[in-house]
């Protein structure tokens, strides 16, 4: 088909396609008021690093050398595990009273909700996104202060699990070199654990005394002023689009086979 015949055709059914597009953009933008209304509320961390073995004789050491694997390497690979965990989840979950907020039992088909389907509902809510050393979390909520709250608490609790992690860790590190110090004669040896001994008692000090263990924030929960979903304008724009092309498609299609048809009895003629 030629350009020329294309747009007539296009202008000859301009009145139809245009009828059809406003009837079924009209149709899935009033389906979008049915879609819960949510807020995002959004914030960022600087995931520290650290280890207590740099670049020492220690990992050397062939005795205490497969300590060097229990160290508090807590990188930003494994903040997004735990975040991403079902165990971390589900403490969280249940800490805070969340089933309601996640699954309203009115409208559910179960009557005992699983607890994986809580699960899934909060991570339907939750975004996890990273670049560097830095970790973005954001949370959506119907109520804009539920969703700041949420969020505040969640990042609170992920960092809360690194510090009493860390913090039992290095107190059993500690006991046990306090017990190998005494009984080392060699002084090579006793100033190695020494020294992983002050990195250990640092570490302890540090998750009780700083307020932020591992996530640093960059930029705090914030609370969102805008709805995040359902993008409505967006839904609008891609419904004509679609709806476009289809009928398009629709129309040249039809009056290509209505041709061939014509043909088709002027040739029996």
């Amino acid at each position: 088909m030629s350009t020329s015949r294309f747009l007539k055709l296009i202008f000859d059914q301009f009145l139809s396609i245009s009828f059809i597009v406003l009837i079924l953009s009209a149709a899935t933008t009033a389906a979008s008021y049915f879609l819960e209304e949510k807020y995002e509320s959004e914030a960022t961390f600087k995931v520290r690093s650290n280890s207590p073995f740099p670049n020492t004789q220690f990992g050397l050491l062939g005795g205490f050398g497969a300590m060097d694997n229990m160290s508090n390497q807590v990188d930003i690979i494994e903040v997004e595990e735990v975040a991403y965990s079902f165990e971390f989840t589900n403490k969280f979950i249940s800490k805070f009273e969340l089933e309601e907020e996640l699954i309203d039992e009115s409208k559910n088909t179960d009557t005992y909700p699983k607890r994986v389907d809580f699960f899934n509902a909060f991570h339907r809510n939750l975004k996890i996104s990273t670049k560097g050393e830095y970790i973005t979390f954001a949370y959506a909520h119907r109520d804009p202060l539920k969703a700041k709250e949420i969020l505040e608490n969640w990042t609170y609790e992920l960092d809360e699990f690194f510090r009493v992690r860390e913090n039992n860790r290095s107190s059993k590190a500690l006991e046990y070199l306090s017990n190998s110090l005494s009984d080392r004669t060699f002084v090579s040896l006793t100033e190695t654990l020494s020294s992983y001994a002050e990195r250990e008692l640092n570490n302890l000090v540090m998750t009780q005394v700083d307020s932020q263990y591992v996530l640093k924030t960059i930029d705090g929960p914030n609370l969102a002023e805008y709805k995040k979903y359902p993008r409505r304008y967006l839904w609008l724009f891609i419904s004509l689009l679609a709806f476009t092309f289809l009928t398009v498609s629709i129309t040249i299609l039809w009056n290509i086979k209505t041709q061939k048809k014509l043909k088709f009895f002027s040739f029996l003629r």
